[in-house]
């Protein structure tokens, strides 16, 4: 069994990788692709099913292969593995995103008992903490889930997630491992480190946060970033550069997420975040990205392949607002993280991400953070 990983603008030449490595003896039975919105995903859909090849995957902010940031590309990895390792499910966002993920656990759970998951969901305004919490629901809370929400290059239009010949443009996709078979690994890490005193989360609803403290959540976020406000209409929302600004949160559970505000309201002088906090939690501000992040994330992933080091394959779901804070720096992130293990990569640039980074290994969505989840054989695998 093995892995193989493709990069390419255009059906044909990725056609053509793949017909002279069937040739040579590779025999795929998995692909998970990352591409552009733009691009004609269906036409390889179709070329990957008719060769017994299932399809999956989501369209993008941006697509990482192997050590490189792209755009615009199809980024796939192709995987020998026996097609009863693994199962495809979809569901669609009827009501609540939570129902659709409680679906996909409950086929889980029949399939496998012990599965791991690789997730991605596609819908504007989707709500990744809706996600993981109809997931825990059902599944163990130390269940392996990773992933994010699919991008459409920041248009905020139309996001997709895909099966085979089946295109979701309002629903969840799953990649089911059974983990008897497949080892699978990850983490999620930021790298910011968290600056001043800790303030109480006192009034909150949602992805809205009114009150630190019992003092309104702008008044002390101008007080951190010094954010000007006479542009902006009285009432207005105004968005944010997405990065740029970072709140660390713990939550009851001491667990670390990291929130990234989208707009703040003048009227109500409140912070509305890429992802929910409530009423009790934990939150520190964190200082404008440098250097020292990027850093800061390599070092934890070497430090993970510590104990991690027999792995056939790296998916990363990286925060599209990492790629507006680095700029180039995101470039060295990928590129440091790559070398760690050498095996082929592929990634997403994404809406928000999935993933662990508590030690217990209790999975939850995070923004402004990278997600690494790798994928074991097991001709390798000690499960």
């Amino acid at each position: 069994m093995s892995i193989k990983s493709y990069s390419s603008k255009e059906v044909d030449t990725i056609k053509t990788f793949l017909e002279q490595d069937l040739r040579d003896g590779f025999n795929p039975t998995l692909a998970i692709c990352f591409c552009a919105h733009n691009l004609d995903f269906r036409t390889l859909s179709s070329y990957l099913v008719s060769k017994n090849i299932d399809f999956f995957g989501a369209t993008t902010c941006g697509e990482i292969y192997d050590n490189t940031i792209v755009e615009g590309t199809y980024s796939i990895l192709l995987i020998e593995l026996e097609k009863n390792a693994y199962h495809i499910e979809m569901a669609s966002f009827e009501e609540i995103e939570e129902d659709a993920a409680k679906k996909i656990a409950k086929v889980a759970l029949e399939k496998f008992t012990k599965p791991a998951i690789l997730t991605y969901a596609s819908k504007v305004g989707v709500n990744g903490d809706s996600i993981v919490r109809g997931y825990k629901k059902i599944l163990d809370v130390k269940t392996p889930i990773f992933g994010g929400l699919a991008g459409d290059d920041f248009r905020n239009e139309e996001f997709t997630v895909f099966h085979n010949e089946t295109f979701e443009t309002n629903g969840l996709a799953a990649l089911i491992f059974d983990g008897t078979k497949v080892k699978i690994g990850g983490k999620a890490f930021s790298g910011w480190e968290a600056l001043g005193k800790t303030h109480i989360v006192t009034k909150a609803e949602g992805n809205t946060l009114y009150e630190l403290d019992n003092t309104p959540a702008l008044e002390l976020f101008i007080e951190y970033f010094g954010l000007e406000k006479s542009d902006q209409t009285e009432g207005e929302k105004m968005e944010l550069i997405p990065g740029i600004y970072a709140l660390k949160v713990i939550d009851k559970y001491d667990t670390e997420k990291i929130r990234s505000p989208l707009y703040y309201d003048h009227e109500s002088h409140s912070l509305i975040l890429a992802g929910e906090l409530e009423i009790g939690d934990k939150v520190k501000f964190c200082p404008m990205p440098d250097i020292d992040i990027v850093t800061n994330t390599v070092e934890f992933f070497e430090e993970y392949s510590e104990s991690h080091k027999e792995v056939d394959a790296i998916i990363i779901t990286s925060c599209a607002a990492r790629k507006f804070a680095f700029g180039p720096l995101m470039n060295k992130e990928i590129n440091d993280v790559y070398e760690i293990w050498n095996a082929p990569t592929i990634g997403i640039i994404a809406m928000g991400e999935i993933g662990s980074h508590t030690i217990e290994s209790e999975c939850n969505f995070h923004n402004v953070t990278c997600s690494l989840f790798s994928l074991t054989l097991a001709n390798k695998a000690k499960i």
